[in-house]
């Protein structure tokens, strides 16, 4: 009994931190694609920050009430999906392969989800940390996406800019 208690407050304590890191990179992120971005880029940048930070509330809520480290696939779903719809959306409306590259990602991130919820291994093992793993490197990946259409654009205006001159 006492291991466990251990183990989860020591998961815990690391899933704070790497949810922590990931919460400041999401955040400046998003901030650099409000600022700097075009109207597309603030709308995929609002939603990807809101459904991060609803998720994080009701993960916590739901550990909290459960005790259960894993959320509940559907709230993991919604929130993979509900972003994944918008860039796709952005992607086409904006012909824009940055919003592609950040919706298919988000679309693999939601099957890995899928698979942890699927495998039930426990917490610790081999197994839930690489797929804990590869979806903290799947925002990454999303978050470089997200950054590199703001600066191809901004790259984009000032030679149209230079070119207009």
């Amino acid at each position: 009994m006492w291991t466990e208690i251990v183990t989860r407050l020591h998961l815990n304590a690391g899933n704070v931190a790497v949810l922590g890191g990931g919460t400041l990179a999401m955040i400046l992120t998003c901030s650099f694609c409000w600022i700097r971005g075009s109207r597309p880029d603030r709308i995929g940048a609002v939603v990807f920050a809101a459904c991060w930070i609803i998720q994080g509330i009701l993960s916590l809520v739901h550990l909290w009430i459960t005790g259960d480290l894993r959320p509940p696939l559907l709230l993991d779903i919604a929130c993979d999906v509900t972003p994944g719809s918008v860039y796709l959306w952005l992607s086409i409306r904006n012909n824009s392969l940055w919003f592609a590259a950040v919706a298919l990602t988000q679309g693999v991130q939601s099957a890995i989800d899928a698979a942890d919820q699927t495998i039930r291994d426990p917490i610790g093992t081999f197994l839930p940390l690489v797929l804990i793993l590869s979806l903290n490197v799947l925002n990454l990946v999303m978050m470089a996406a997200m950054i590199g259409s703001v600066v191809t654009q901004t790259k984009r205006r000032s030679q149209g800019a230079a070119q207009a001159a």
